[in-house]
C-alpha cells in the first residue's frame, strides 16, 4: 500500500513493506522499521524508528494528525484530501488543522510567499504549530489576528488564485 504524504509543504511517497513482525516502511528508496515501544500515560507513545527511540505526542483530526517529537510540531496530511469538497483551490488556502489559537502572524496581505515558507503559527493543545505556504504566491488575504481563537478547518490565510 502507497501513500503520498504532505508535510511541511513537501510530499513524501510511503510505502508499507510489511506489517508484521514489525512496521516496515518504503521512504525515499529506504527501508525504515518503526516498532512500538509504549505509551505514556499522557497519550503520548513512543516508537523505535531505525533503532532510534522517538517519544511522540499526536492528535487527530479528520484529514490530518499532529505530531508534536524532539520539541517540534508537524502537520501530516494525506496529499488530496486537504481541502476536499470545500470548493475554492485548497492549494491557495491555510486552513486550521484544529481548533485552537493564533500565536503570530508571519505575513500579511501583499507579501511574496515561497513554497514552504511559515505564514501562521498557532497553538492547539499546549502544541505550537508553525503552518507553512504550500505554493509560491503572494498573500490575499490574512483572515484571523494574533490572539484570536480559531476553529478547526477556519480559514486563516489565502493566496491570490493566479500567482
Amino acid at each position: 500500500m502507497s501513500l503520498t504524504l504532505s508535510l511541511g509543504g513537501e510530499e513524501y511517497s510511503v510505502t508499507i513493506l510489511r506489517r508484521t513482525p514489525h512496521l516496515v516502511l518504503g521512504i525515499g528508496g529506504r527501508e525504515v522499521v518503526v516498532q512500538d515501544a509504549g505509551q505514556g500515560g499522557d497519550g503520548s507513545f513512543r516508537l523505535k524508528i531505525g533503532g532510534r527511540d522517538v517519544d511522540v505526542a499526536r492528535a487527530l483530526s479528520d484529514d490530518s494528525i499532529m505530531l508534536r517529537t524532539g520539541g517540534r510540531t508537524h502537520v501530516v496530511t494525506v496529499a488530496g484530501q486537504d481541502g476536499a469538497g470545500e470548493g475554492g483551490d485548497a492549494a491557495s488556502e491555510t486552513r486550521a488543522p484544529m481548533p485552537g489559537s493564533v500565536i503570530e502572524l508571519h505575513v500579511g496581505p501583499g507579501a511574496a510567499v515561497t513554497r514552504g515558507q511559515v505564514l501562521v503559527t498557532i497553538e492547539s493543545m499546549k502544541l505550537q504549530t508553525a503552518l507553512v505556504a504550500s505554493r509560491d504566491g503572494v498573500v490575499a488575504e490574512v483572515a484571523v489576528s494574533e490572539g484570536e481563537a480559531i476553529s478547526k478547518d477556519q480559514l486563516l490565510v489565502r493566496l491570490d488564485e493566479g500567482a
